[in-house]
């Protein structure tokens, strides 16, 4: 579960906008611990279907391995 979902909207026209997400993780939350990391993007569209992709393993031990730093001291 994020720490902080958040949600920004942006207009790109005079009827329409774009809303982003961005949700922040516990430098621990991510790592080789993990038996699988999907990632799944979602439309707000009713039609469109989510678009899913799975994390590597080295791409999650790369993860685990930046956020070194940020585990020190806990």
């Amino acid at each position: 579960m994020p720490i902080h979902p958040f949600t920004h909207a942006r207009r790109v026209s005079e009827t329409d906008a774009v809303r982003e997400g961005l949700y922040v993780f516990d430098s621990r939350a991510f790592g080789p611990h993990c038996q699988s990391v999907r990632l799944v993007l979602l439309s707000e569209k009713p039609s469109a279907k989510p678009d899913t992709k799975t994390v590597d393993p080295p791409i999650l031990q790369q993860i685990w391995d930046d956020f070194a730093a940020y585990r020190a001291g806990e």
